[in-house]
């Protein structure tokens, strides 16, 4: 039986490919990314008419708000239970005994609720238990207001102790003093519920 003749391949070894080192001049990378840009452009045309720069939705605008819910009526603002004559900001949560759960010391907040805007009931619940049986209704915002008041924080740089400067001839030099103010925006909101014959106002405290 004549024996089969084992044939022996030879292997090739792939050599490999040099890039070559191709560098640009400044002008000639302007010139590339310039068409790079136009071509993009071109590509996400999608037809001939021209764009209006106005009229486009701001993004920054709100349109619609969540407004609450609780015991089947909406809740319109809560009660300032602020009780220091010395203090303008509003003071919501007040701490109280729980005479349900036997504890000390719990969160209330009066909740003002109404489903026309004529009758207004007021409701006192934990905050707990507001935060978790609450229900959000979204509400169209018509129009926002904003109220700006500058806030007056001393002088820059009044507090620490600092070394004088002194000029030339030995004499102190008076830098003009700057206030530390910065400016605190307030914005209302005039939004639409059924059920009311006008706008019902709302502040940022009472849509949190």
């Amino acid at each position: 039986m004549a024996k089969e003749k084992k044939i022996e391949t030879e292997k090739i070894e792939e050599m490999p490919v040099v890039q070559p080192d191709i560098k640009f001049t400044p002008d000639q990378l302007s010139a590339i990314n310039s068409m790079i840009s136009a071509a993009v452009r071109s590509s996400a045309q999608t037809g001939n008419d021209p764009i209006s720069v106005y009229g486009q939705r701001d993004p920054k605008s709100i349109e619609r708000v969540n407004v609450k819910r609780m015991f089947g009526k909406f809740v319109v603002g809560f009660k300032n239970v602020q009780n220091d004559p010395m203090r303008k900001d509003p003071k919501y949560i007040s701490y109280e005994f729980d005479p349900i759960r036997k504890l000390d010391h719990q969160p209330y907040i009066t909740l003002f609720l109404s489903e026309d805007g004529k009758n207004i009931e007021e409701k006192k619940v934990l905050h707990t238990d507001y935060y978790c049986d609450r229900e959000k209704f979204e509400a169209k915002v018509l129009d926002i207001k904003i109220n700006k008041e500058i806030k007056d924080n001393g002088i820059l740089g009044s507090r620490g102790s600092y070394a004088p400067e002194i000029d030339d001839k030995g004499n102190v030099i008076t830098r003009t003093k700057v206030k530390a103010e910065y400016v605190e925006q307030k914005r209302i909101f005039f939004v639409e519920l059924p059920g009311f014959d006008k706008p019902v106002e709302f502040i940022e405290d009472f849509l949190a």
